[in-house]
């Protein structure tokens, strides 16, 4: 008898710990957002992006000139010299000003994400990217509109 109600309670015991193990398991959240799509939907990027176009548009005319005096002056080395000149100018302020935009976004949006991840009780937030980071999730799990939506409401009130 003594062994029977032994076997009984540890049986009760691993049923209790299967049952508490899949109620608290389902509590997890665990979600994904496009980390590209987020990147390009958040409006600080947009604006960073408009405020150097006038730089870039300036160099890209520099270039365009120097490009067309160097098609009506072909055989001058000057001409030739200015041209790449002026695109290895544009290309190197393009490169900076993207480095600059990713810098700064990604500053401003980690700390966001984190407080929506608080605010939503995520357990664990992975960045998609179309590269392999997450291979296939329900649309279920896609937090990413939601996520834009969070930064950008942060980013008109100034945070």
């Amino acid at each position: 008898m003594k062994k029977i109600i032994i076997a009984l309670v540890a049986f009760l015991l691993v049923q209790t710990a299967v049952c508490y193990y899949l109620v608290h398991k389902s509590e997890r959240k665990i979600v994904y957002a496009d980390a590209i799509k987020l990147f390009d939907g958040y409006k600080l990027k947009t604006d960073m992006e408009q405020a150097s176009q006038g730089t870039l548009k300036k160099l890209k005319v520099s270039l365009d000139s120097a490009t067309a005096f160097y098609k009506v002056n072909p055989a001058n080395a000057e001409a030739q010299r200015l041209v790449m000149e002026k695109q290895q100018q544009l290309n190197n302020t393009y490169a900076e000003v993207n480095k600059e935009i990713n810098q700064k976004v990604w500053e401003r949006l980690n700390p966001v994400i984190h407080e929506f991840g608080k605010a939503k009780n995520i357990d664990i937030m992975i960045g998609a990217n179309g590269m392999g980071t997450v291979l296939y999730a329900s649309d279920h799990w896609d937090v990413t509109d939601d996520l834009i939506k969070y930064v950008n409401e942060n980013y008109e009130k100034g945070n």
